[in-house]
């Protein structure tokens, strides 16, 4: 009885036995077969895209200061307001400066006035040379009164002098003059305003921002890899969050900063894209989102980009192979858009079917 009971044990053993490597067996067989698909390397349009959220700015935005320290008598404009190219947009109090133009203008008058009698008194100074001539004066009369036209003459230089320096003068007044006004060197719309009249303007501190109305660009910014696979002339295709429905723009790089800046502690590089004019619901700080063309392949030899494997710094697929189930190949690979497609150098041939990996 012992001896049967042994045998039904070790019967079931293997049974049980059995049925586990079974059911290992269909679950590596389904799990494999879930894992990846064949794909067929063919001919298609392979592009590498790079994807960052930009933000819509001014082409010019100007922060303007007053050139020197005054009350502020007079504002002309506030924030929103449209401004012309030259309009005035405050007035420091005039009184210091309007005397020292005043000042100067009279100093200028004096020197005129000094070199016409200057004049005057040398064309005397030589009419009475003239008639000592005429009258046949002694040498010696006539020698002295040439010396008193050198005088009258020297005299009139000094004048003309003082003239050029009263001049100067009068232009330097006028120049701090014209300081007390602030003016914009562009047309578009004032975007900030921070000076009241009676405050006294700093000219380390901006009392107004101008920005331009009408075109604008859009700006961006790169890490150091993304950077490095574009070029100035590269296409983008630009959406914005708040305008246009969506519809993409496509425009070309304009530039690309040399210089880094900083964004929490990393470089980064700014790209910027020309937009020009803009539409009504178009206004600076809006989001766009970018997508620049980094590289472009027309009909290509391309397989997924799960169908290759990366190891030892080259790359692989795993081709089907008639009969000997799979062969494993490596390939040269050129642009791989980001979860698409990977271009084929070398390495297979196209109609190949090749390895899928799902994720």
């Amino acid at each position: 009885m012992g001896y049967f009971k042994k045998k039904w044990v070790l019967a079931f053993i293997f049974i049980l036995a059995a049925a586990s490597v079974a059911a290992f067996s269909y679950y590596i067989n389904t799990a494999a077969k879930a894992s990846y698909e064949f794909s067929e390397a063919k001919r298609t349009d392979v592009r590498k895209t790079i994807s960052v959220s930009g933000s819509v700015k001014p082409v010019a935005a100007v922060d303007l200061a007053f050139e020197k320290t005054g009350k502020v008598a007079a504002i002309n404009v506030q924030v929103g307001d449209q401004v012309k190219l030259g309009q005035q947009l405050a007035i420091l109090d005039q009184t210091d400066y309007s005397d020292q133009v005043n000042q100067a203008l009279a100093g200028l008058e004096i020197a005129q006035a000094g070199l016409a009698q200057a004049e005057a008194n040398l064309k005397k100074e030589k009419e009475r040379k003239d008639e000592l001539v005429n009258t046949h004066a002694s040498k010696y009369t006539v020698d002295v009164q040439r010396a008193q036209i050198k005088s009258a003459q020297a005299l009139v230089d000094i004048q003309k002098a003082q003239i050029v320096s009263a001049q100067a003068a009068l232009r330097s007044a006028k120049d701090q003059h014209k300081k007390i006004v602030l003016s914009s060197p562009i047309e578009g719309i004032v975007s900030e305003k921070n000076i009241d009249i009676g405050e006294i303007a700093n000219p380390a501190s901006p009392a107004f921002s101008v920005i331009s109305q009408d075109t604008f660009k859009v700006e961006a910014f790169l890490n150091q890899r993304d950077v490095s696979e574009i070029k100035e002339g590269d296409m983008a295709e630009i959406t914005f969050d708040s305008c246009l429905g969506g519809e993409k723009v496509e425009l070309p790089v304009a530039a690309v900063d040399p210089a880094e800046s900083q964004e929490n502690g990393n470089p980064v590089y700014k790209v910027s894209f020309a937009l020009g004019k803009s539409t009504e619901c178009l206004k600076s700080g809006a989001t766009a989102n970018v997508e620049i063309v980094a590289a472009e392949r027309k009909n290509a030899l391309a397989v997924p980009v799960s169908s290759v494997i990366k190891r030892g710094g080259q790359n692989f697929v795993l081709t089907e192979d008639s009969g000997q189930g799979l062969k494993e190949k490596e390939v040269k690979i050129g642009i791989e858009e980001e979860s698409g497609m990977a271009e084929i150098l070398s390495g297979i041939n196209e109609g190949e079917r090749v390895v899928s990996f799902s994720k």
